[in-house]
Formats: structure tokens, C-alpha cells, sequence
């Protein structure tokens, strides 16, 4: 984790858990592409079909159904980036959002958090 107060810009990885969910998960996918996000890792939460994603998209697949906590720190083992986006798998991000001003202001306080 980077030090807010450094200077260095800050990198945003977008973490969501799939479960049978294709369709869904390919447009959450691309939604978090449109808004600048560094890295999109993707868990396979044990789907009956197993998801599928494009290569520049990180993919691990669980054999068992870890569900949301468990699937979430095993997503969270995965980023190296200094800001993590819990995204659910049958959402998409607004493509209006300015992810370049959020960002700042996480390095401008390093105290503030979202939940």
C-alpha cells in the first residue's frame, strides 16, 4: 500500500464475485473498462458452467462456494493496488463517474474510506 502523502498516484482494482452469472458479469466487466479502473479481478465462485473473461480481465475460480466474505478476501489476496471497488456481479458502474477525482481525494486524505 502506497503512502497517500507520497505524490504517486494511486491504482484502483475492481473486485467481483460471480456465480452463474455470464451475461452479468461480462457488463459489469466492461463498465468498470469505460471508467478508467486499473485492474479488474474476477472470482468464479464455484458457478455450475465456469465464467469466462477476456485475458487482460484476472480470473480465479473457486471449486467450493466461498461466499461473499471469504470470496471477497480471496479477491482482495489477488490486487496489488492501493484502492479496492467491491463491485457485485449483476451491477454496473455509471460510465459518468469520474474515477480520476475520486481517486484524488483518497490521496488528498488518507483517513477517508467508503463502505
Amino acid at each position: 500500500m502506497k503512502d497517500c502523502s507520497s505524490g504517486t498516484a494511486l491504482k484502483l482494482d475492481a473486485l467481483i464475485i460471480c456465480f452463474n452469472r455470464q451475461t452479468e458479469v461480462d457488463l459489469a466487466i466492461e463498465s468498470c473498462k469505460t471508467v478508467g479502473v486499473s485492474q479488474i479481478h474476477v472470482l468464479d465462485n464455484a458457478s455450475e458452467i465456469p465464467i469466462t473473461v477476456q485475458p487482460e480481465t484476472c480470473l480465479i475460480r473457486s471449486n467450493e462456494n466461498l461466499g461473499p466474505c471469504k470470496g471477497r478476501n480471496a479477491l482482495v489476496l489477488e490486487s496489488s493496488a492501493d484502492l479496492l471497488l467491491f463491485l457485485d456481479d449483476d451491477a454496473v458502474l455509471d460510465p459518468n463517474i469520474d474515477i480520476t477525482s475520486l481517486i484524488d481525494e483518497f490521496a488528498a486524505n488518507q483517513n477517508l474510506s467508503v463502505i
